[in-house]
This record gives structure tokens, C-alpha cells and sequence, in this order.
């Protein structure tokens, strides 16, 4: 650099003594400060007024010109490398933001895995996902839907290397216990959706009577009476012999009777049902008896045979010998009596041979017992058949000959009404209560 020994032209550095050009405003060689008070071309320019001083102002044209150049450079590389720094952490941001989602997917993932029927959804069509959605909920199933639109290539390798696919766009896939039980690939609509789950047992097609026979099973469980339930999962003619008998028995001796038809069911519904009854496998039929919501007896073996449900039904209790034995025997002169009576009186009639006054016996006494009034019971004999027979006639018996079980109602000498046959517990407690015998 020229050198000059004016003070116009030059500047002295006062710390390290070196001789500065006109135009610097910092030291060369030290960097430090340069005293612009002591530059007369300054000092003229700004009026002996020590100021910030615009470099721009006080170069020559030629370097002005240099200097804009130089200036230009260095911001357009500032731009640059912020725009560099900007892309990085954005990238960071998205990445991370990812990476989290991707995470949290994969922990859903294995949650649902461990489930005891889950499905999942890979894809990206939000009907589809709403319609898997809403069956998956009625029907108690985990589901999870991952958007393969939204997860990075490193998490969909890892899925792809999980549930062993070949692809994971539009998959859906059925799971079990940490196993994959069925893919089904390009499920491109909610119908093929439906179908897949359908065809697999996850859903059934029949929604309504699928909620009817959950609705039924719960309010047999939950039910404060004496019930025998018959569970019948697959819908062929032994089950529906089973039924019916079941049912008519039922019928006969005034038992509250539910019917499951599981075939209604889903796989995974069914098993949840057996194991509330300490089951751990479907079975083709069960039998079952509750009492006030407790599970009496669980059989799995059903008969044909009515005598077979009676002494199942009466070792539990729900035919109650003691209910059978709660009616006051008579013979034919208390009989007589009764007949006489002011009073009202329930006579029940039976026969030895008769299997409907069998069943009757403990239907007519559990009403007299549950109603706290007497019910009498007399048996006819061969010998005085005929002799009962003049006896109802005489006050009001109007067939040709007596047929039983036969229930009357007698008061001062006279038949108010009577009943033929084995009927519904409710038609004799509705009959009673016409007739003022019971409240």
C-alpha cells in the first residue's frame, strides 16, 4: 500500500503505530479502531463531528464499484447458506415429526397384534377406513388403520417384514394373538372391505339379529329368575329337534326358557361367550342352567328325552320336589267335605298313571306356596271313578267324564270353575285371581 507522509492522507494507528491509508477505518495490520479525528478529510466532510461513517460516502468511484461487487457477493452467499440451514432443519423437523408418528404407529401395531382378533387397514381411502371402523366396533374387534401416505420408507419396510406382505397399499389384514390369519390385497371399495371380513368370520352379515341374540344371552345372565338356556351354534336339524323339545318342556312345567342361536354369532364372539362359561373352546351345543344370574349347571351333552330335562331340572332345583309335596293329600270323605265347604277351595284331581299330572304337581304347589294359600290334591282310584264323577257333576262339572289333570274351584256346594289338562303356570294364577282364591 502507498505510503504518504501528510496527515490528509494518511492515518497512524496509535496502537501499533502502523501508517493507514485515508480511506481506512481500521487498522491493517492490527485491526484495531482508527482515530477519524485526526483524518482532516473526514473531519471536513463531517464538520469535526466524530460519527459512524458510511464507507460508501468517502471511497473513490472505482473502489465504490468494487465494493458493491464485493457486498452483492457476500449476501448472495449469505442467502445461499440461510436457505441451506433452512432446508436442513426443515428436513430435521419433518423427519423427526415422522419418526414420532411412525413410532407411535408401531406401538399400536404390536398392541394390536397381541389382541385376540384385530384388523388392520394399510391404505389411504377414508371410506373404507370409516366402514371398517364402524363394523369393527360393533362387533368388539381392535382395528388399526396406518395411511402408507404417511409413514416413512423405513417404517413401511419394517411392516412389510412384520406381516410378511409382499405389499402394504389398500391390504387388509385379520390378526390373532401375534399371528396374521388372512390378507386380503386391492381392496379398492367398502364392499370388498365387507366381504373380506365377512367371509372370515370377523362380522356377521346379519347385524341386527347378531345384536338380538347378544341382547338375550346378557339378559338371561343378568336376570334375577330361574332359566334354562340352550346354546345351539351351528343351524341343523339335531338343534332344532333340541329346541323344540327343550322349549316344550319348558312350556309344560312353567320354566323360563332362552334360546342362543350362536350361528348368529362371530367366531371371536362365540369364544368370548364359553368363556364366561369356563369354557375355552366352542362347543356345537350347551345346556345350561341359571339361577338368579348363577350358573348351576353347564352340560354338553343335550338329550331327546323330556325325562332326562325333568330330573336335570329337579336336582337343580328348578322343579322343586318340595313344591310337589307342599300339596295337602286328601281322601275321598276330606274331598267331600271340601266339595261342601262355605269356603273357597283349589282341588287339584290326578291319576296314577297320568305323566301330565306329574308335571302339574309342582307347577300348581310352587303357587300355592309363592301365593300362601293351600292347594289340595287328590288322586282317583279305579274303584270310585265313577262315584268322583256323580260328586263334580252334581255341582257343576260339565263333561261326560272326568279327564285329568283336572283343577277345580269349589265354594258351598258348587263348581265356580276348572281347568282340563296341563296348561301355562300363568293361566292358573290369572284363573285363581278371577276367582278370588289368591291376590
Amino acid at each position: 500500500m502507498k505510503q504518504s507522509n501528510s496527515w490528509g492522507d494518511i492515518v497512524k494507528c496509535e496502537k501499533c503505530g502502523y501508517v493507514n491509508s485515508k480511506y481506512d477505518i481500521i487498522c491493517e495490520k492490527c485491526g484495531s479502531p482508527l482515530n477519524i479525528e485526526k483524518n482532516i478529510e473526514l473531519q471536513k466532510k463531517y464538520n469535526h463531528k466524530p460519527k459512524a461513517i458510511d464507507i460508501e460516502e468517502v471511497l473513490p468511484d472505482n473502489e465504490k464499484a468494487r465494493f458493491d461487487a464485493a457486498k452483492n457477493k457476500v449476501k448472495y452467499i449469505l442467502v445461499f447458506l440461510l436457505g441451506i440451514l433452512f432446508s436442513i432443519l426443515v428436513y430435521i423437523l419433518v423427519n423427526v415429526s415422522l419418526n414420532i408418528k411412525d413410532s407411535d404407529i408401531l406401538n399400536k401395531y404390536d398392541k394390536l397384534l397381541s389382541s385376540e382378533l384385530g384388523v388392520i387397514y394399510l391404505g389411504n381411502d377414508s371410506s373404507i377406513d370409516k366402514k371398517i371402523s364402524e363394523l369393527t366396533k360393533d362387533y368388539e374387534v381392535e382395528y388399526l388403520h396406518i395411511k402408507t401416505n404417511k409413514i416413512t420408507s423405513t417404517k413401511r419396510r419394517k411392516l412389510k417384514d412384520k406381516l410378511k406382505l409382499e405389499k402394504i397399499d389398500s391390504t387388509v389384514v385379520i390378526v390373532s394373538k401375534g399371528d396374521v390369519k388372512k390378507v386380503e390385497n386391492n381392496v379398492n371399495s367398502t364392499e370388498s372391505a365387507i366381504n373380506f371380513l365377512q367371509e372370515n368370520d370377523v362380522v356377521q352379515k346379519d347385524l341386527e339379529k347378531n345384536k338380538e341374540v347378544i341382547e338375550n344371552y346378557e339378559n338371561a345372565l343378568n336376570s334375577q329368575e330361574t332359566i334354562i338356556m340352550y346354546i345351539a351354534n351351528n343351524h341343523n336339524s339335531l338343534n332344532e329337534k333340541h329346541n323344540s323339545s327343550l322349549k316344550e318342556f319348558c312350556n309344560d312345567y312353567s320354566i323360563n326358557y332362552v334360546y342362543i342361536e350362536g350361528y348368529y354369532l362371530t367366531g371371536n364372539q362365540k369364544l368370548k361367550l364359553f368363556r364366561r362359561l369356563n369354557y375355552s373352546e366352542v362347543h356345537n351345543e350347551l345346556l345350561i342352567i341359571l339361577d338368579e344370574g348363577n350358573i348351576k349347571n353347564v352340560s354338553e351333552d343335550v338329550s331327546d328325552y323330556k325325562k332326562d330335562y325333568f330330573d336335570l331340572a329337579n336336582s337343580y332345583g328348578i322343579i322343586d320336589k318340595s313344591s310337589a309335596d307342599s300339596l295337602k293329600q286328601i281322601d275321598f270323605n276330606h274331598m267331600n267335605e271340601l266339595l261342601k265347604s262355605d269356603s273357597k277351595s283349589v282341588i287339584f284331581f290326578s291319576e296314577e298313571e297320568c305323566m301330565y299330572c306329574d308335571r302339574l304337581r309342582p307347577i300348581i304347589g310352587k303357587i300355592g306356596i309363592q301365593n300362601n294359600f293351600d292347594i289340595y290334591y287328590y288322586e282317583i282310584e279305579e274303584t270310585n271313578k265313577l262315584k268322583v264323577e256323580d260328586l263334580l257333576k252334581g255341582i257343576g262339572y260339565n263333561e261326560e267324564k272326568i279327564t285329568t289333570p283336572l283343577v277345580v274351584v269349589v265354594e258351598k256346594q258348587n263348581i265356580l270353575d276348572y281347568i282340563i289338562g296341563l296348561s301355562d303356570k300363568t293361566l292358573y294364577e290369572e284363573k285363581f285371581r278371577e276367582l278370588g282364591v289368591m291376590r
